[in-house]
Parts: C-alpha cells; sequence; structure tokens
C-alpha cells in the first residue's frame, strides 16, 4: 500500500500531525481531516486508499461515519482508532465494515500492521469488484 494516499480523521491535531509524520516515513500521502464531518463533505475516497478514522469526535463520531460510507457504497478499508479501554466495541467496529481497530497511541509497527491489513482487504475488493476468487496462499 506504499504510496498510496491514506486519510486521517482524528479531531486530536497531534494524533493527525504524529500519523501525518509515520504515514509519510511509510511513503504514503496522508490526508488530514479534523472532523467527521468536514471528511464526510470534503473527502472522496477511492479505491486502494485508506482511512484511518477516530472513533470519538466531536459531532458526527468515527461510528456514524462507517455507517453513512457503508450507506453511500464507499468500500476503501477503514482502520478504526481508539483508546485502550473501548477495544469492548471492537466487533460492533467489525460488523459495520471496519477491517481493524488501531489502539492510540499507536507505534511505527501498530500502524504498519493496519496498513497491511487494510491493504490485503483492499485486494479482496478489487477481486471482489472484478468478480474473480483472490488466491490463497497454500502452506506446506
Amino acid at each position: 500500500m506504499a504510496g498510496h494516499i491514506v486519510h486521517v480523521v482524528d479531531g486530536d491535531a497531534a494524533v493527525r500531525d504524529s500519523a501525518a509524520a509515520l504515514l509519510t516515513l511509510l511513503g504514503h500521502e496522508p490526508m488530514l481531516w479534523e472532523s467527521g464531518g468536514q471528511f464526510l463533505a470534503r473527502a472522496n475516497p477511492r479505491p486502494g486508499e485508506c482511512i484511518l478514522l477516530d472513533v470519538r469526535m466531536s459531532g458526527i463520531g468515527g461510528i456514524e461515519v462507517l455507517g453513512r460510507l457503508t450507506a453511500w457504497g464507499i468500500v476503501t478499508p477503514v482502520v478504526m482508532m481508539t483508546e485502550p479501554g473501548e477495544r469492548w466495541l471492537e466487533s460492533e467496529f467489525m460488523e459495520r465494515g471496519a477491517v481493524w481497530l488501531l489502539d492510540k497511541p499507536f507505534t511505527l509497527g501498530d500502524l504498519k500492521r493496519a496498513l497491511a491489513i487494510a491493504e490485503a482487504a483492499a485486494a479482496r475488493i478489487a477481486c471482489q469488484r472484478a468478480g474473480i476468487e483472490p488466491q490463497r496462499r497454500i502452506e506446506g
């Protein structure tokens, strides 16, 4: 997923800035959004991109953003970002279409893992759109 646009939607400027620095280090192009409302009004996520979406934001929160994206038929991989104490919501995020739950604060390694999972999800989405079955890795 290197070189792809990654949308960072978080009300905390420090989180946006640190995520942008890490994404740039990994060779991605970060697009920063300070609220769910701003993201929904202005962003146009495309296949191959990824969204890092905070659960708790003032105004339109991450769960509502995720719901609207799904309702609009936007299938860009979404990684939900949350505080460790909110991990109990993981099954709800996944049922609503998120591909991973990333605890804040996160390390470079945490972010790389989340992006790898998003990349795999993007590949599955592309295969589904093309009407082909994704190849499975054979262990042996």
